[in-house]
């Protein structure tokens, strides 16, 4: 119920008492008929608990729930997200948010996340477990700590040592900024990012990754590539036992 209530609340005019309606309307029509329950979305009388301003769009919703739900049951982590990014969702952010193409790459970075996995509750369990490693918590200023930011909440700040990760064409800059030919924007956050460093910057790129559940080859972002080689020195750091390489841009 409650995941259905979070997502049904998103329609225009649908509240948590409009969600509760529906999802008790559809659980009668599924045990006094006899249907499936998630096949009782389309049925008239669920429909009639829609309110106005969402009935047009509910088919298309309840399309997407339903389909969601059956990637759920195959147990693909990556498919789950595919069907809902392919469905009505895609559709309502884009009208919804001015910044529709930032949230469809976290979206799709979530996809590549979740290819990692073959179960849902194993990759929701990981989520949980990184939420409450990087949620806020109270920290003694005294104390070293590693602090784990997005570029545009560190404006502003300076650390003593940075680490910008990330840094491979296709992800920074974005693929949708070089398409276009116009990176300026990217490049502005890219300064940014390197001038929050006092003491150390560390600049590093994968050598490889996750595209759609396929594992990619990348190259160094173009704003490493443009550095002038004395301004730095390179490393190479590589994991144990995994073909995943960190390129790195070393120390500055």
């Amino acid at each position: 119920m409650m995941a259905f209530q979070r997502f049904v609340c998103l329609l225009p005019k649908v509240g948590p008492k409009a969600a509760e309606r529906i999802y008790k309307q559809a659980r009668a029509v599924s045990e006094n008929e006899g249907i499936d329950f998630l096949h009782t979305f389309g049925h008239e009388s669920v429909l009639q608990k829609v309110p106005k301003d969402s009935k047009d769009i509910w088919p298309e919703v309840a399309l997407t729930i339903k389909e969601i739900h059956e990637a759920v049951i195959e147990g693909k982590p990556s498919v789950v997200i595919e069907v809902a990014l392919e469905g009505w969702y895609s559709s309502f952010i884009r009208e919804i948010y001015e910044n529709w193409t930032s949230r469809m790459d976290d979206l799709e970075s979530l996809m590549g996340f979740a290819a990692r996995y073959t179960d849902v509750n194993e990759m929701l369990s990981q989520l949980v477990l990184l939420n409450s490693e990087t949620s806020d918590r109270s920290i003694d200023p005294s104390e070293d700590s590693v602090r784990l930011s997005t570029i545009h909440q560190s404006k502003g700040l300076e650390y003593p040592v940075v680490f910008v990760i990330g840094l491979a064409d296709g992800s920074f800059p974005l693929q949708r900024a070089i398409d276009s030919g116009d990176v300026e924007e990217e490049r502005r956050l890219f300064y940014v990012a390197v001038t929050r460093a006092q003491d150390e910057l560390w600049l590093t790129y994968p050598t490889a990754s996750m595209v759609r559940g396929a594992v990619m080859k990348t190259r160094p972002s173009q704003f490493l590539r443009a550095l002038p080689t004395d301004y730095y020195k390179t490393e190479r750091i590589t994991q144990y036992g995994s073909s995943y390489g960190q390129g790195g841009y070393g120390r500055y």
